[in-house]
């Protein structure tokens, strides 16, 4: 668009550090964590202790603490799923890239994944067939 910029690379930390401090504009990163529980996951992104990326008020750490104690898979992903849209609908986060896991296929492996969440197979999930 014509707009002078400057990319600036490092630690998440030290970059963290600089936009609280109003050093930058815009900040465009990427967050990567390995977590089965949704919630918990989703809430190392807008917990004040951590990335603390939430409106005033938190209202976004309160949806997703209302969820904490639930064992209902299909509520805690509608939960987070608010949560997420609630984030991205105020800017404090947009869609950069999307990835997916692979998984191993084989038509004489049955790997039995129960949780959908989950980037791990145990191996007494693993069911060989004929």
């Amino acid at each position: 668009i014509g707009l002078p910029y400057e990319l600036k690379d490092g630690a998440k930390d030290v970059l963290c550090e600089e936009w609280k401090r109003g050093l930058f504009d815009i900040q465009i990163a990427s967050i990567g964590m390995s977590d089965t529980d949704p919630i918990s996951g989703a809430t190392f992104i807008f917990s004040p202790a951590t990335m603390g990326l939430d409106l005033p008020g938190r209202p976004i750490l309160k949806l997703l603490n209302s969820a904490k104690a639930s064992t209902d898979r299909a509520f805690v992903t509608e939960t987070v799923r608010k949560a997420f849209a609630m984030a991205f609908q105020n800017a404090l986060i947009m869609p950069i890239s999307y990835t997916a896991n692979r998984h191993y296929h084989s038509p004489n492996v049955l790997l039995n994944i129960q949780d959908t969440f989950s980037e791990s197979v145990r191996i007494w999930e693993v069911r060989l067939t004929d």
